[in-house]
């Protein structure tokens, strides 16, 4: 896979390759979200994306004489993910958020990714001044704390003051955490993390490493 880059944000990854004749090397790509670009000589992508991706990038090299392709999972993300030393490994993990029109259910799994982006296939509409229940599912690894934040001021940074509600998920639990929505909350699209914490008690920081969830 090629690294993840964020939105708004100078992306740069470069390509290598063995064996042929690397003074003839021509590299080529489809499938690049705009305006990420190949340069066919070095092999390196570089550009800064505007909007979240999430999919393959099919990448090819030629040196004249023989050709080679591989599809390369590429994720840009609007939002700096959360980080975890050890993570699902030992099945922790959020197996389903239910929020209005936002359902994943089944979708955690031990050894599964820390982290998903789910902005360019899910989304619901909450209000101003607001209460609304997530349906969060727990896992079979442990208890987990969550916390959920919203990105209100739409800087693409999830702070301790957007912090929105949170609570504990017993194992393979499901249980309904308030959402807390500010009469002040500017209107328009902007994102949501939920965040799951093994044993944790919320709030607990957007971004910071732990050890499990």
């Amino acid at each position: 896979s090629l690294p993840a880059g964020l939105v708004n944000q100078s992306y740069s990854a470069t390509l290598t390759a063995t064996g042929g004749t690397p003074a003839n090397y021509s590299w080529s790509a489809t499938g690049l979200p705009s305006p990420l670009a190949i340069n066919p000589t070095s092999g390196q992508i570089t550009g800064t994306p505007t909007a979240p991706f999430s999919g393959n990038v099919n990448v090819s090299l030629t040196d004249g004489s023989s050709n080679d392709s591989r599809s390369l999972a590429l994720n840009i993300y609007r939002y700096a993910p959360p980080t975890y030393t050890t993570g699902t490994g030992l099945s922790d993990f959020i197996d389903g958020v239910v929020l209005g029109t936002i359902n994943n259910t089944g979708t955690g799994a031990t050894n599964g990714p820390t982290y998903t982006d789910y902005s360019t296939t899910q989304s619901t509409v909450l209000y101003q001044g607001g209460t609304f229940n997530a349906s969060i599912t727990g896992c079979p690894g442990g208890t987990q704390g969550i916390s959920i934040f919203i990105d209100f001021n739409k800087n693409n940074v999830f702070e301790t003051g957007e912090y929105v509600g949170g609570g504990s998920v017993p194992v393979s639990s499901t249980v309904a955490i308030a959402l807390n929505i500010p009469a002040s909350a500017a209107l328009g699209t902007t994102g949501m993390r939920i965040r799951c914490v093994w044993n944790a008690t919320p709030p607990f920081d957007p971004y910071a490493s732990y050890t499990y969830g």
